[in-house]
């Protein structure tokens, strides 16, 4: 297994959208529509070099030149900064007008995401491996791969996840505050997870 950047040009975009809408269907649907418009934005977005769906926060995960999943993310530090490409990549994505449409679901969606982290810490915003591959320690190997660069991990995940709920603490992440938000009269939750990185 081998994990390098994704380049538009050497990889299958459209199984790297699909796996960054397998991540949470719950929450892409919400931003991006059923699955098939949203493979089609995701898809998109992966074109558009801001944020963190382009090189260097977006990699690949090889195993015999083929991907099998990917893992995205970046140093809260630079959350700011990643937050206002994200969203001027959303509005080339979407257009002005379909970001408009969006940017109340959008804003929701933020205070979901929200949990007090240290901007010292790595923030896993997409970690997905092809069902195909799962079971195979693959999650596990990248999560150990992050940690040797970073003393604090974080991610969000949905509270009806429970297979990501169970595999992220099998691999020593806490749940550390829960967020809960009303978008189109359905209630949205989500837990903010930590892993602390023992060194020695």
């Amino acid at each position: 297994m081998k994990i390098e950047y994704f380049d538009s040009k050497k990889h299958d975009s459209i199984k790297v959208a699909n796996l960054i809408y397998e991540t949470d269907i719950e929450f892409n649907e919400l931003i991006f529509g059923k699955k098939v418009q949203a493979i089609a934005f995701i898809s998109k977005l992966l074109t558009i070099k801001a944020g963190f769906y382009t090189k260097p926060y977006l990699q690949c995960i090889i195993k015999d030149n083929e991907i099998i999943g990917i893992v995205s993310g970046y140093n809260l530090g630079y959350r700011a900064k990643i937050d206002r490409a994200v969203g001027s990549a959303f509005i080339r994505a979407f257009g002005f007008f379909g970001f408009l449409r969006r940017l109340g679901v959008l804003l929701k969606l933020n205070r979901a995401l929200s949990g007090k982290m240290s901007k010292s810490g790595y923030y896993i915003v997409y970690l997905c491996v092809g069902s195909e591959y799962r079971g195979l320690g693959t999650g596990k190997n990248v999560i150990e791969y992050l940690s040797k660069s970073y003393p604090l991990l974080y991610l969000h995940v949905s509270v009806i996840n429970f297979s990501a709920i169970r595999f992220y603490e099998a691999n020593g992440f806490k749940k550390i505050y829960e967020s809960k938000v009303l978008i189109r009269k359905q209630v949205h939750a989500t837990f903010t997870m930590q892993k602390e990185t023992i060194t020695v």
